[in-house]
This record gives structure tokens, sequence and C-alpha cells, in this order.
């Protein structure tokens, strides 16, 4: 009698998939993340089919996995730009999560791998220092206002202020709790105290209108009908300040500014991590490529190590 074992069967893409999903759930990750997944292999399964490669053991190896990031580099967007390194290097990403998953539960006999598509260094939009006070005069309302310095301030992703309530600031001594960070990892954020005054504010305005509009699960920055923002929401905000002011900047550009900021006043690169939420130290750095050569001597003069003692 001939036994089978697991790899003598052709588990199907599709029904790999499906326990990979799972098990991505039963790990914490979060919607956005889930999504992610979803759309990355949604096109290297639907690109798989159609040449032909249903099984797991066919689809999961390394020329097959080559050919579609290949393919991938040459497709372009709505817009008629090619998608960028980041875009495709977030489907390589997906796509060995899948295929170590795939090798660890047995569904293919034999480790794949790849070489992760490169990501070219490109210049990260940020706003100037000199440009700041021409943004924050172009805030026309308290609401706008308290948006833009507490980005700046803390440097909190555009997920992390929509999902901010009243509860989660201490309006005594401006500190942050972050309960809905990238991950689902808690953190603490500070902000100044003229961004604590900001925020105030716009408390006390908000309060005016209508106690229910600061109770504590309400929303910290909200619409114009006082309900919670949404992505678009706050990207349009963003995006009329900006064209007011004059100085291009993104959401995502605010919190570079921030980091830039912070290491430029003295902040160490590893307490600017923790701040920032990022799991890799790389990806701090890339928020602060670029320092000028003028910000390093003065940092070094005020930091060097035998300053003191050749006092």
């Amino acid at each position: 009698m001939n036994i089978k074992t697991a790899f003598d069967v052709a588990f199907s893409v599709r029904g790999v998939h499906q326990d990979f999903m799972v098990s991505r759930e039963a790990i914490g990750i979060s919607k956005r993340t889930y999504k992610t997944y979803e759309h990355s292999l949604g096109k290297f399964y639907k690109w798989l089919e159609s040449q032909g490669v249903y099984s797991a053991s066919d689809a999961f190896t390394t020329a097959n996995i080559n050919g579609f990031l290949a393919y991938l580099r040459g497709q372009k967007t709505s817009t008629g730009k090619p998608f960028s390194d980041r875009y495709i290097h977030i489907f390589a990403r997906v796509i060995k999560t899948l295929v170590r998953f795939a090798y660890e539960e047995k569904y293919i006999s034999t480790p794949v791998s790849f070489k992760m598509p490169p990501i070219r260094k490109t210049r990260l939009l940020y706003i100037e220092e000199a440009d700041i006070p021409q943004v924050l005069a172009a805030c026309t309302s308290t609401r706008d206002s308290a948006l833009i310095n507490l980005a700046l301030a803390s440097g909190l992703r555009l997920s992390e202020i929509i999902a901010l309530d009243w509860r989660h600031i201490n309006l005594k001594d401006g500190k942050i709790i972050i309960l809905s960070g990238k991950g689902k990892k808690y953190r603490v954020c500070m902000v100044d105290k003229g961004t604590l005054r900001i925020l105030i504010r716009y408390h006390n305005e908000l309060m005016a209108l209508d106690g229910d509009f600061v109770a504590l699960d309400s929303p910290l920055i909200q619409t114009d009908e006082n309900t919670r923002l949404k992505v678009g929401g706050l990207r349009s905000i963003v995006d009329r300040i900006s064209t007011r002011s004059g100085v291009k900047f993104t959401a995502h550009a605010l919190r570079r500014t921030f980091a830039r900021l912070s290491v430029k006043n003295g902040l160490d690169i590893l307490w600017l991590q923790f701040l920032l939420g990022h799991e890799n130290l790389e990806t701090t750095r890339d928020y602060i490529q670029g320092l000028d050569v003028a910000d390093v001597e003065k940092f070094y003069q005020e930091h060097a190590p035998l300053r003191d003692i050749r006092r």
C-alpha cells in the first residue's frame, strides 16, 4: 500500500492562500496590512493563472516570482507612470512572506529564495525649516492649525491622527497615547507647550459648540460636521493648506519634517525610532536622509565626545 506524503498532493495556490490569510489574522495583522496582502497576492495569482499555473508547487518558484516582478516593472499607473520601486518592493515582501509560510507548513517541499528588488534612493518630500511659519500662517481655522501643529510636533502617521480621540491626549502635559499604530503597537508621544495650547484652544471652541464634541470617545481632529475624518478628507485639508501657503508638501511630509527637525535639534536616532513607531532603524534613517553638511557640523560641535574633557 502506497502512503502519500504531503508533498505528493498538488495543493492549489488559492487553497494555500486561504490558510495563509487565516494565519495572518491569527497573529493580529492590521486591517490595512490585510488589504495589502489581498491586493498584492491577488495580482500575483492572476498573473500565475495567465501562465497556466495553479498548483503551489508549480507556482512558488524563483523563476515565477522573478517573472512576476519583471511583469510589474513593465506596468504603469492610471496616470501613465511606471510603478515605483517601493510599490514593487511591497509585492516582493508579501510574496516572500507567503512562500516562507508555504514551506514551513509543508505545502511545498523546498524553500524558495529570490533577490529582493532594489529601492533607488530618492529625495523624500519634507518642509524646509524656513518655510514652516509660512505653512502655519496658511491655516485659516483653529482645527487646521491644530492638525498641522500636531503633525509637525508629534510625527504621527496620518492614520494615527485620524484614530485619536480626546481620551488619548493629556491636556495638562501634552502626552499622547497611541493605541492604533502600525502593527497595533502601543507607544507614547508628546507635543510641545505651544502645540498643546492650540489643542486646548480647539478643545474650548468645540466645547462651546457642544460638550459632546469633546467627549472622551469623540475624535480629536474633526470634520466641519464634527465627525471623524477619513484619509481622503485629511489629505484634502493638507492639500488646501499647501496650496494657500505656496509650499509643496503632503501629509506624510509633515512626519518627515518632524524627524529631520528632531535630529537637527539633537534627538538621538534611537529615540526618534521609538517616537515614530518604526520597527526597522533603516526606515528611520530614510526619513532623515540628506541632512545638510552644515547641520552635521553644527551637531558634531555641540555633541563632540571630547568637548567637555578638553575644556
